[in-house]
């Protein structure tokens, strides 16, 4: 389960007729709302006019005047509570953004702004009915407690980005050709081995293809795989790999013993994740689409070889299909995440 830093979304109510304070105070909560008071002196009431009501109480009693039941809520706080031991620049950060009234159902007008009013960078990860999962970043994660505004105000304003103008590195494989990338067949020694590294389209949508196929006929038995792979230079830190993927893998030849195939994602020498199948006596997988987090991975910062290889035992062959594949950089020891809406 991802772990990401501590959220606290509240909503600030911004056209409520509310009975303002006595005694000339303003009582009012941490959105900056002024709250309901109970005058019990005959003094004068000189708030003004985000006070509510003005005038002399002519009574000793207790006013209360209601909230107005039309109000409109289309502004929330977030509140993030980070425990990093160092400022991050550049983090991303996911919030749940609950509904608000005036948000379109695909959250294209929301618009993020830090505590200054700056608008801040986000992509809309998943939503509907006016809600759903974002993805906002950071000029920087501190120590501390840190707060955004959620604003749905605009119902014509359409302020979506893409998840490449968020994370660091966003790959989506929209392009067949792979520009960018490198391509290259590993561990071939045999005439019957073979691989394929591929833009193709799947059910509409493109994807990376990467397949292999190894003999077993000769030595010196060491599988094979289909590699796709680009250089990055990433700042220190610990990083982790999001990616989507469906692996198939098929046991072949003389279906004698065991075999295995599997895809991973490397960062350098280091695995970050990897799925696969042990295979025996011509057996076959196919292991569905997954979305997969991958553990942390803590890198000294400079270039980095990102790899994806879909390797096949002896006498195996294996396919795999990727899409969106994302890094971004976490916090050590990782903060935990809760999103609460009064």
């Amino acid at each position: 389960m991802r772990a990401l830093p501590f959220v606290l979304l509240t909503t600030a109510c911004i056209e409520a007729g509310l009975r303002g304070p006595g005694k000339g105070e303003d009582d009012t909560d941490a959105a900056g709302v002024d709250l309901p008071d109970t005058d019990t002196d005959a003094a004068t009431d000189t708030d003004g006019p985000g006070g509510g009501l003005i005038g002399r109480d002519t009574d000793t009693g207790t006013d209360t005047v209601a909230p107005d039941d039309s109000a409109l809520t289309c502004t929330a706080t977030v509140v993030i509570t980070s425990t990093a031991a160092a400022p991050i620049d550049d983090y991303t950060v996911e919030v749940q953004v609950p509904p608000l009234p005036g948000a379109q159902s695909d959250l294209s007008n929301l618009q993020v702004t830090d505590a200054m009013g700056v608008w801040l960078l986000h992509w809309v990860q998943e939503a509907s009915a006016g809600k759903g999962t974002i993805w906002v970043r950071l000029p920087q994660l501190v120590r501390g407690v840190q707060r955004l505004t959620l604003d749905v105000c605009d119902p014509g304003r359409d302020v979506g980005k893409r998840p490449g103008e968020i994370f660091p590195v966003w790959e989506s494989f929209r392009d067949p050709t792979l520009p960018g990338w490198d391509m290259a067949c590993t561990r071939i020694d045999q005439a019957s081995e073979s691989c394929t590294v591929e833009g193709v389209t799947v059910a509409g949508e493109s994807v990376l293809r990467l397949a292999s196929t190894s003999s077993c006929f000769g030595p010196p038995y060491s599988g094979a795989g289909a590699l796709l792979s680009r250089m990055l230079t990433l700042p220190a830190g610990t990083w982790v790999t999001d990616w989507s993927v469906r692996h198939t893998g098929s046991h072949d030849d003389f279906c004698s013993g065991a075999t295995a195939t599997e895809v991973a994602v490397r960062l350098d020498a280091a695995t970050a994740s990897s799925v696969g199948c042990g295979l025996a006596a011509c057996s076959s997988c196919d292991l569905g689409w997954q979305d997969i987090t991958s553990p942390g991975v803590r890198l000294p910062g400079g270039p980095v070889l990102l790899s994806l290889e879909a390797t096949s035992g002896d006498c195996a062959s294996a396919e795999s299909f990727v899409d969106d594949v994302w890094l971004r950089q976490v916090a050590v020891p990782e903060p935990t995440v809760v999103v609460t809406v009064p």
